[in-house]
């Protein structure tokens, strides 16, 4: 796991990621706390080290759901969107755990939203499409470099 993580440090107050944004990673908090924080500025929870964030938008392919502030420094890994995918083929066991931590958090959120679908599957092809869609870039920058 620790080859597939990226550090990152932020200061107090700093939005590591915001509500309604395409979630293209998830974190693992290794230093720190942060506050989760609804759309309408309601505070859900505080997460420490241990604790992880935005495993929802990339299980369930949409949007964040709420905003997340570091208060004080905080140390996190960062977790891409593709590094998830492959990993969840090889520990099933953290699917299923990031599953229920998500579906768990969305009805926090809002407890009138339909849990959207979730799993392998829905990370999956996520991710194909984003490396689709990459290929069909470069294969257009080089038809029309040529």
């Amino acid at each position: 796991l620790k080859k597939r993580v990226h550090p990152r440090v932020y200061f107090d107050g700093h939005f590591i990621v915001r509500a309604g944004t395409v979630g293209m990673s998830m974190f693992f908090i290794q230093t720190g706390q942060v506050s989760v924080v609804s759309p309408s500025g309601q505070h859900l929870a505080s997460l420490q080290a241990g604790g992880f964030f935005g495993e929802c938008a990339l299980l369930s392919s949409t949007t964040r759901i709420a905003h997340v502030r570091a208060e004080g420094c905080v140390e996190v890994m960062e977790l891409s969107r593709q590094e998830l995918a492959e990993l969840m083929t090889w520990y099933p066991v953290l699917l299923t755990s990031l599953v229920s931590s998500s579906r768990q958090r969305i009805q926090l959120v809002n407890p009138q939203q339909q849990v959207p679908k979730m799993g392998p599957k829905t990370a999956v092809a996520a991710v194909a499409g984003e490396l689709k869609e990459k290929l069909q870039l470069a294969s257009t920058g080089a038809a029309g470099a040529a």
